[in-house]
C-alpha cells in the first residue's frame, strides 16, 4: 500500500515528466498494482464481462511494457520475471472471463 501511494504521488505529469524513464519504471509498477487491485476487487464482488473487457487493453499493454523495465541486478531480473508471470496470469484471467457467458 505504501508503494502504491508513493507512486501515485509521483504519477501526475508535472512530477513524472521530471523523472527519467518514468514510463519504463514507476509507471509500469503503478499500472501493475492498479490492475492487480482491480482484479482482486472483481474476484471478491463478481465481475461482468464488460469489466474484464475494459481491462483487456491495459493488461495487454502491461505485458508488453514489463519486458522494458530496467534490470541492473539479478534481483531486478527476478522482479521483472515475477511481474511478467503475474501479468500473463492477469491476461489469462481477463481472456477467460470475457469468454464466459
Amino acid at each position: 500500500e505504501y508503494i502504491k501511494e508513493f507512486l501515485e504521488e509521483l504519477s501526475p505529469p508535472e512530477r513524472s515528466s521530471t523523472i527519467q524513464d518514468w514510463n519504463f519504471g514507476g509507471r509500469v509498477f503503478l499500472d501493475f498494482i492498479h490492475i492487480n487491485d482491480a482484479l482482486v476487487a472483481m474476484s471478491q464482488g463478481g465481475s461482468s464481462s464488460y469489466d474484464l473487457e475494459r481491462l483487456h487493453p491495459q493488461v495487454t499493454s502491461l505485458c508488453g511494457r514489463v519486458e522494458n523495465v530496467p534490470c541492473l541486478t539479478p534481483k531486478d531480473r527476478l522482479c521483472q520475471s515475477e511481474m511478467a508471470k503475474k501479468a500473463a496470469s492477469f491476461l489469462r484471467l481477463v481472456l477467460e472471463g470475457q469468454n464466459k457467458p
